[in-house]
């Protein structure tokens, strides 16, 4: 008799353990929090996130650049856009290249601060095939890259066109007052994330002020995961991006024997530059 009661428990005690193990937590991640209240130093943690809109640009920056700095994959432009963005020591953010195809092959630029840059021989021609612009026309070097020196305004000939895609810079950027709202935790493709929405005023490619919003998906280790933004006028835009850490591509100045200078020549009224005519 007792020997049949033994076997019951055990048997008993099986179909318990057997339960036990069916309630366990499933070990992925999850939209839990962490211990702990929300911080800076504890992302994940529990209830709101408290913290000023630009305290949090700049450790999501501070991350960007312990990093050595970041990939970019942009959509939601006329093209998908790759930008890779370079952290050096004297500078918070560093050059950045941005790169697209076209039908008749890749585009490329390169920014670096205070405003010099390049660009590949086919990004040269089509600012050249435009003409006179009523100030002047632009000879490109013909060799590999054509640059441009630092300062007189040629930053914005280099990034026009594409500043609006580039949501790092642009947070770097933000003056004012900008509000933060904490949307809470979320599982991002697998990677538990803190959803934040900043709500902004920028300065749009026409020299108005409007408002913009940045939807941001950050880890625990304040590395921008995924981001959703309006674009720089209200025809452009929105756009999404994903963001990859692992072995950012250093940007650098091409060879000098690869590049040679971008020269505008000066004069004003319209048409095309003279022998295009």
């Amino acid at each position: 008799m007792r020997r049949h009661v033994r076997t019951v428990g055990l048997l008993l005690a099986a179909v318990l353990a057997t339960a036990c193990d069916a309630d366990e937590p499933d070990q992925k991640a999850d939209d839990s929090p962490a211990p702990g209240y929300a911080s800076l130093t504890n992302l994940m943690g529990n209830g709101v996130l408290d913290v000023e809109a630009l305290v949090v640009r700049d450790a999501l920056l501070a991350a960007v650049h312990t990093a050595g700095g970041v990939r970019v994959s942009v959509t939601g432009g006329q093209r998908d856009t790759t930008i890779d963005l370079s952290t050096v020591s004297t500078e918070r953010l560093g050059p950045r290249r941005f790169t697209w195809q076209q039908d008749d092959g890749t585009r490329e630029r390169i920014v670096y601060p205070g405003g010099r840059g390049c660009l590949d021989r086919a990004s040269a021609e089509d600012i050249a095939s435009m003409g006179n612009t009523g100030t002047g026309w632009y000879e490109p070097s013909g060799r590999a890259y054509s640059c441009l020196p630092p300062g007189g305004g040629s930053e914005y000939l280099l990034i026009h066109q594409v500043r609006a895609l580039d949501p790092v810079t642009r947070l770097d950027r933000l003056g004012g007052w900008p509000e933060l709202e904490d949307l809470g935790i979320e599982v991002d493709d697998g990677v538990r994330t803190r959803h934040l929405r900043v709500e902004a005023v920028e300065v749009g490619t026409t020299d108005i002020a409007f408002s913009a919003t940045y939807d941001l998906w950050v880890d625990e280790d304040l590395r921008l995961v995924r981001a959703e933004y309006d674009g720089l006028n209200t025809a452009a835009g929105p756009y999404a991006a994903t963001f990859d850490y692992d072995d950012p591509a250093p940007v650098t100045m091409p060879p000098a024997a690869e590049r040679g200078p971008f020269v505008l020549h000066s004069g004003v009224g319209p048409g095309r530059r003279p022998e295009m005519m």
